[in-house]
C-alpha cells in the first residue's frame, strides 16, 4: 500500500475472546485505502492467531515483548505514514459510519487537532455513575465544550477517536508515566493550543466491565489523576496571574490545592456553603461565603467532585457576573 489515508492504531494483549468483532467490525467500516496496524503486545493466548486469521492486506502486524499501552501506541504510530491515525481498543465494536464521518471532519478548514465521536456503553455490570460518565462525555461538542470541562475528567473515549499525525507529532505523541496515557495526552494537546472536537453520533460501542484492568490500574487513581490535573492546571494559573480562590473546602479541594503547592501555587482562600467552616481556615487561609468571593478579581478553582453541585456553582458565578475566563471546572 502506498500512504494510507489513515492508520488505526490497535494494540492488544491476551484479547482473544474480543479482538476477532473488534477488527471485523473496524475492517467493515475502514476505508479501501486505510490500514489497521495491530500491535500484539506480549500475548500468551491466541490473540495473534486471531489477527492472522483476517486475510486482509489492510492489515499489518506488529509485535513486542510487552512495552504497554503506550510503547504500543509509539510503536504503531512511528510505523505509521499517514496524515491521519485512528484508535481502536481489542474489545470495542466500531459502529458503521465512523471513520467516513470524522474523516470528512478532519479535511476540513479549521479541522480540531482531535476528533472523536458519541459512544455507547455495552457489557455487564454498569453502574449508574458509568452511565452518568458517559452521558456527561456525549453532552461535550465543540472545542469550547471540551477546553471548559477537561479538567473534570477525561472528555474523550479514547478508542473513538482520529487525530492529524502532525498535530500529535509535534506535541510529542503518546508518553508513558503514573498517569492515563489518552487523558495526559489531552491535557498536553490543550497546552499546546490543540483543539478536541466530538461529532454527535454514536460512532464506538465502548465495553465496560468492573473486572477489566482498565478500570483497577494504579494510573487511574484519584491521587494520579489529580497530580496530573495540577500539572497541567498549573500553567493556567501563573499564566492568569489573579489570586487563586478555591470552591470547595471538604476533602477534594484541599487536596486538589495541595497538589496544587508541588507547584508553588497556593491558595488564597477556599469557599464553602457550610456555616460550620465559614470564617475558619483550610491551609492556613480563610474559608470564605460564596457572596464574599470577588469575582472577576480571583480565578476560582471549582474543585468540587458532585455534578449537581458543580452545576449550581457554575450558574451562580454566571448569575454574579463571572466569564468563562473567571473560573476552571475541575473535580
Amino acid at each position: 500500500m502506498t500512504c494510507p489515508t489513515l492508520s488505526v492504531l490497535l494494540p492488544f494483549r491476551n484479547a482473544a475472546a474480543t479482538l476477532g468483532d473488534a477488527l471485523d467490525s473496524t475492517l467493515r467500516d475502514l476505508p479501501k485505502d486505510s490500514e489497521i496496524i495491530c500491535v500484539n503486545d506480549g500475548s500468551s493466548d491466541d490473540s495473534l492467531a486471531v489477527v492472522r486469521a483476517r486475510a486482509d492486506p489492510r492489515v499489518r502486524v506488529l509485535q513486542t515483548p510487552g512495552l504497554g499501552i503506550a510503547g504500543a501506541l509509539e510503536l504503531a504510530r512511528a510505523a505509521s505514514s499517514a496524515p491521519l491515525l485512528g484508535r481502536m481498543d481489542a474489545d470495542d465494536i466500531s459502529l458503521p459510519g465512523r471513520f467516513s464521518r470524522q474523516l470528512h471532519r478532519m479535511r476540513a478548514p479549521e479541522a480540531p487537532a482531535i476528533c472523536a465521536t458519541e459512544i455507547r456503553l455495552i457489557g455487564e455490570g454498569i453502574s449508574e455513575g458509568m452511565r452518568r460518565y458517559v452521558r456527561w462525555q456525549n453532552s461535550l461538542r465543540d472545542a469550547e465544550d471540551h477546553a471548559r470541562e477537561l479538567f473534570i475528567e477525561t472528555p474523550l473515549c479514547h478508542p473513538s477517536v482520529v487525530f492529524s499525525a502532525r498535530a500529535i507529532e509535534e506535541i510529542g505523541g503518546y508518553q508513558d508515566g503514573p498517569f492515563w496515557e489518552d487523558y495526559e495526552l489531552w491535557l498536553r494537546a490543550d497546552h499546546h493550543g490543540r483543539k478536541l472536537e466530538k461529532l454527535p453520533f454514536v460512532g464506538l460501542e465502548w465495553r465496560y466491565s468492573s473486572q477489566q484492568t482498565t478500570f483497577q490500574d494504579a494510573r487511574k487513581s484519584e491521587s494520579s489523576v489529580r497530580a496530573l490535573k495540577a500539572r497541567y492546571l498549573a500553567p493556567k494559573i501563573i499564566d492568569d496571574g489573579r489570586a487563586l480562590v478555591v470552591w470547595g473546602a471538604g476533602v477534594g479541594g484541599k487536596r486538589m490545592a495541595r497538589a496544587l503547592e508541588a507547584h508553588g501555587i497556593y491558595a488564597a482562600a477556599f469557599v464553602d456553603i457550610d456555616p460550620k467552616k465559614i470564617g475558619g481556615q483550610r491551609r492556613g487561609v480563610p474559608i470564605i461565603a460564596p457572596s464574599e468571593l470577588a469575582i472577576g478579581e480571583v480565578l476560582t478553582l471549582v474543585a468540587v467532585g458532585s455534578w449537581g453541585a458543580r452545576d449550581e456553582i457554575r450558574a451562580f458565578l454566571h448569575a454574579r457576573g463571572a466569564n468563562a475566563n473567571d473560573f476552571i471546572l475541575c473535580a
